[in-house]
């Protein structure tokens, strides 16, 4: 007697509704994972390659199988997975949170990505 409940908010046009209070209110707690689907496909060996080549030095760190299908990037100081499967960037929080928070977040993780043109314009 198992089951698992998913609330999925999906193609969120706005990041300026998803901070307003009343929004927030109403979904409280509910998320914790926040994906999005890339314009243009990248090549995971390729990211991996681009954080490999900081050396760690700029707070960023990955992980990925022998078979470079995706690939886990941690962020100094941020308590968030990112998961990039070439086609998706995928957010994985430790804890639910509000839309607004995940957006929030995601403003971290994409200032961690401006240490490099190639992987700012992976996420944007």
């Amino acid at each position: 007697a198992r089951y698992l409940v998913t609330t999925m908010l999906h193609s969120l046009k706005s990041a300026d509704l998803a901070r307003t209070e009343d929004f927030n209110r109403v979904f409280a707690a509910m998320f914790t994972e926040l994906s999005f689907g890339l314009k243009k496909s990248q090549s995971v060996e390729a990211v991996i390659d681009l954080i490999e080549a900081l050396d760690g030095g700029e707070g960023l760190r990955v992980s990925y199988p022998s078979d470079y299908r995706e690939c886990i990037i941690g962020v100094e100081g941020i308590d968030v997975q990112l998961r990039c499967s070439g086609a998706a960037l995928e957010m994985v929080f430790p804890r639910a949170g509000s839309p607004g928070e995940l957006i929030e977040r995601f403003a971290e993780i994409r200032s961690a990505f401006a240490v490099s043109r190639e992987l700012a314009g992976i996420i944007g």
